[in-house]
């Protein structure tokens, strides 16, 4: 067995030795090291000598070192007189000059995201210059949501006879929509104790972002939208229905973006999309000139919620994008979502999550995927005006965005090839 004190001097050899290594290969112009033949034992250096001249560590011949060298080493006395000055050859300085670029720097390849896109489109709209895009890293942040004051109460004449949320009277802005972005991701939406687990998630999120509100009313005004039909496709069913093993939070996405003008996605919509459609107006203007961006590079984003419901035996696929806007009259009906997806530019968010779940299916399911029959749609979540009683055929609070599936494949190759199909 080895000794714990031997096993400790090994290694502290070892460590000497590494560390001499180190301080003889770092030197650039000249090397001075102290050398005394050792008494007993063989420390480092001797056994570097020893290793470079083929001799016994203890009997190292520094001579015949000092002749393999080729001049590059040489042996002196030690005395106290300061090693011989070192001597360099003489060098010209070198006649600097400003280096002059000689070709063109390209600016248009670029990260591109949805809220890259639609605040480049703002900012020339109001003056700014064509393509130029803020520096926003390509992420989307949740600033869409509309940072008004808080509304205290509604007239629930005006929301079409919707149910004040209590979400109504709760803080507006971007940290408010951060904050419920990520107490959603947390939590499982089909736990029996889902009251206790959103209050805990939000009261954790509290302490680095306080609000002036209580978790536990933050909690309450979420599972009251959890709770809420979602419409559409999926008429009664609600996000407390849908079980962790069926969904995925924040699905990344980062997609080659070939060079194209960004007006050509909504010309491309346009060719596929009934008129009947309550966007299809924001892509007629889209398609006019409102959207002046030329767009080449990456494009990613986050998707909020990629669901999987089973119909009719058959598993199908949905995104979801929770929104946290204010709307000050409390009207969350049928036409006043679709104005607000119009307004901030959602129309072009969830034709751009659209793509990204089409290639992501594709790529996860294979040859099983059947995109004309398992993709239905993406729906959007102005959670405020969700109510749990809503017995509409089209709830308040969600709005879906179902184009054709042509208009998707022809987008998927717009997006890869910048050639409009």
């Amino acid at each position: 067995h080895v000794r714990v004190t031997d096993a400790d001097q090994a290694e502290r050899r070892g460590e000497y030795l590494r560390l001499l290594y180190v301080a003889l290969t770092r030197a650039k112009h000249r090397l001075v090291v102290w050398w005394n033949p050792p008494t007993r034992g063989e420390p480092p250096l001797a056994r570097v000598f020893a290793g470079a001249t083929g001799t016994d560590p203890k009997h190292v011949d520094i001579a015949a070192l000092v002749a393999r060298s080729d001049g590059t080493i040489a042996e002196v006395a030690a005395s106290d007189a300061p090693p011989p000055p070192l001597t360099r050859a003489d060098e010209v300085a070198p006649v600097l000059e400003v280096s002059t670029i000689t070709r063109d720097l390209r600016d248009d390849w670029r990260i591109w995201s949805f809220t890259a896109i639609n605040a480049t489109t703002e900012a020339h709209q109001s003056g700014g210059h064509h393509g130029e895009a803020p520096q926003l890293g390509g992420i989307d942040e949740f600033s869409e949501d509309d940072p008004e004051a808080v509304v205290q109460s509604v007239d629930d004449g005006a929301a079409g006879g919707s149910v004040v949320s209590p979400l109504q009277s709760a803080p507006a802005g971007p940290a408010f929509g951060t904050l419920v972005h990520s107490a959603l991701e947390r939590v499982d939406f089909t736990s029996p104790d889902l009251d206790a687990e959103l209050t805990s998630a939000c009261a954790a999120l509290m302490n680095h972002r306080p609000l002036p509100i209580a978790p536990s009313a933050l909690a309450g005004g979420l599972i009251h939208a959890l709770g809420s039909p979602l419409g559409g496709p999926l008429g009664a069913a609600t996000l407390v229905q849908l079980p962790r093993s069926d969904r995925l939070d924040e699905l990344d996405f980062d997609l080659p973006l070939a060079a194209f003008e960004a007006s050509t996605i909504a010309a491309v919509m346009l060719d596929h999309l009934p008129a009947t459609d309550p966007l299809h107006g924001w892509f007629v203007e889209a398609a006019a000139g409102a959207l002046p961006v030329s767009l080449e590079g990456m494009l990613t984003g986050s998707i909020d919620l990629v669901a999987r419901t089973t119909i009719d035996g058959q598993p199908r696929y949905w995104l979801a994008d929770y929104k946290s806007n204010l709307i000050s009259s409390g009207d969350y009906s049928g036409s006043s979502m679709a104005d607000l997806m119009c307004s901030s530019g959602y129309a072009l968010q969830a034709t751009i999550y659209l793509v990204a779940l089409h290639r992501y299916l594709r790529w996860r399911l294979g040859a099983t995927y059947d995109p004309s029959t398992q993709v239905l749609g993406a729906v959007y979540l102005f959670l405020r005006g969700m109510n749990p009683d809503d017995t509409l055929p089209d709830p308040h609070g969600a709005h879906w965005f179902r184009p054709p599936l042509a208009a998707i494949e022809a987008l998927d190759t717009l997006f890869a090839t910048g050639v409009r199909p």
